[in-house]
């Protein structure tokens, strides 16, 4: 057997020198590797037998997670996961108080997010999709047949989460619902507010990150192509218009997800009992503060708002 040699590895993946001396088969473990022991050197012998060889391989290699097949996953955007998410934002407010007008006949007795998609109510995919980044408690808004969600949700739970029901006798709308809840989140810095009636697999975690590099009130999620883009962020991440009612174009145009970051001394500024849109709040609180609310372009992802019948049908035939 010849001689032993003895060498050392560092967690430096380009370092030339110690790739060189390897072989062939160790060289492609150490390519493929991406952490030495946390980082510390490693002192190996290697014989022509390439047993050790074969060790370097099992203790180096980062081996790749399977991929997982659900639709929803911990979003692992930007080194974020779901501990992190689930530190910052622990209460999400999912929006189920609508009509659904334009889905009539089918919403006569069934509110909309409550209809089926893939065998399952509409809104448990907003939920799965919360509860992918850590969301701990679920507060849904209910106005046109709330019996419907006790029905759907029996035992006040979904996947184990708690799910709060809040009655609107009158329909509020979003502020108006956001500002019916305030007695409900009054232990939490910040909500994650969704709306019950679209269906989409965009990463919620740059949102997140974008709420807190900008330290907004408010923050929304943005795509920048949609059926209705009139929200206008500027350069620096902050929306500066809304229905072009500021008369200020920005650098972007763009559709609003509905899917937004909000402090709760942000309700403050709400009143309770009043009938009333997010985006009325929004624009004053823009015109007293430019920089109280920002935005985040995310394409990544699907993206289904169920506005029509023929919406609603062009989904339930795609495969979720």
């Amino acid at each position: 057997m010849e001689q032993a040699k003895q060498f050392h590895l560092t967690s430096q993946k380009n370092d030339k020198a110690n790739k060189d001396f390897l072989s062939p088969h160790t060289r492609k473990a150490y390519d493929r590797a991406s952490t030495y022991q946390d980082g510390k050197w490693l002192l190996l012998t290697i014989d022509s037998n390439k047993v050790v060889e074969d060790a370097l391989r099992l203790l180096t290699m980062k081996r790749k997670p399977k991929k997982n097949k659900r639709l929803f996953s911990a979003d692992r955007r930007r080194g974020d996961n779901i501990n992190v998410s689930s530190k910052i934002i622990k209460t999400a407010f999912v929006l189920g108080a609508g009509l659904g007008t334009r889905l009539r006949p089918l919403t006569e007795n069934t509110p909309k997010p409550l209809l089926p998609i893939g065998g399952r109510p509409m809104i448990t995919y907003a939920m799965e999709h919360l509860r992918a980044i850590g969301i701990q408690k679920f507060i849904i808004n209910t106005h046109h047949c709330p019996d419907k969600y006790r029905e759907a949700f029996l035992d006040g739970s979904w996947q184990d989460i708690p799910i709060i029901f809040r009655h609107e006798p009158v329909l509020l709308d979003t502020a108006g619902g956001i500002k019916n809840i305030e007695d409900l989140i009054a232990q939490d810095e910040r909500i994650l507010v969704y709306n019950g009636d679209i269906i989409t697999n965009l990463p919620i975690a740059p949102l997140i990150d974008r709420h807190f590099e900008l330290q907004t009130q408010v923050t929304l999620a943005l795509r920048s192509h949609g059926p209705l883009t009139n929200v206008n962020i500027d350069s620096n991440s902050f929306i500066c218009d809304m229905r072009n009612s500021l008369h200020n174009p920005g650098v972007q145009s763009c559709l609003f997800a509905g899917i937004y970051v909000v402090e709760t001394n942000f309700l403050q500024q709400l009143t309770a009992g009043k009938i009333e849109s997010i985006v009325l709040p929004l624009i004053e609180s823009i015109k007293r503060n430019p920089h109280s609310v920002g935005g985040i372009v995310i394409d990544e992802g699907f993206w289904y708002d169920l506005g029509t019948i023929e919406e609603y049908n062009k989904l339930r035939q795609q495969n979720l």
